[in-house]
């Protein structure tokens, strides 16, 4: 399970309820959401996502078995307004920071929330990019791999399942860090 996650999250297969998983390519084509990033700005990036690491698939798991009525709502709408405002061709980052505060909450532990809440939109990689490092092609194909990823996370918490849940957003923040990891390697 936590390989087809994995697969998932990289954009080579689709897993639909009811019908399974089928390959929907064959490559692992990461794309970058810039050009270039200052190191400085990398560094921050991949400390954040290191402490985002510890801290979310554990929210996640708790979401999973704790979450109310309120909160799927919550979580439901925070996922539609992330697709909606990557559709429309934004960045998307006060709705994926957003769905991932309501994660948070839904979590029900005010620990979590002291601790994720001081974040705030910084949280969000691209938030932490100036617009001429931005590559927007990329940034379109990178936000549809974090919808997808999203979508996966809300059905493993909507379904109850704490460990599917940890897994999804454990994927999802290994697949992030790879990512802006790369930029790394480009300058190697």
């Amino acid at each position: 399970r936590e390989a087809i996650a994995y697969l998932r999250s990289m954009g080579l297969v689709e897993t639909r309820r009811g019908i399974g998983t089928r390959v929907i390519s064959t490559g692992s084509e990461t794309p970058l959401p810039a050009r270039r990033i200052r190191a400085n700005t990398l560094d921050d990036i991949l400390h954040v996502l290191e402490l985002r690491l510890t801290l979310e698939p554990r929210a996640a798991a708790l979401a999973a078995e704790r979450h109310t009525p309120q909160d799927v709502e919550k979580l439901q709408q925070a996922h539609a307004n992330f697709q909606t405002a990557a559709r429309r061709g934004d960045q998307a980052r006060r709705e994926d920071y957003q769905f991932h505060r309501a994660i948070i909450e839904a979590a029900h532990n005010p620990f979590f929330l002291s601790c994720y809440e001081p974040l705030s939109q910084e949280a969000i990689p691209r938030a932490r990019l100036i617009a001429t490092e931005l590559d927007t092609a990329s940034t379109q194909r990178y936000l549809e791999m974090v919808a997808q990823e999203h979508g996966a996370i809300l059905d493993a918490i909507l379904a109850h399942d704490s460990e599917g849940a940890r897994e999804a957003v454990v994927c999802h923040f290994s697949r992030a860090r790879e990512t802006y990891a790369a930029y790394r390697q480009e300058k190697s």
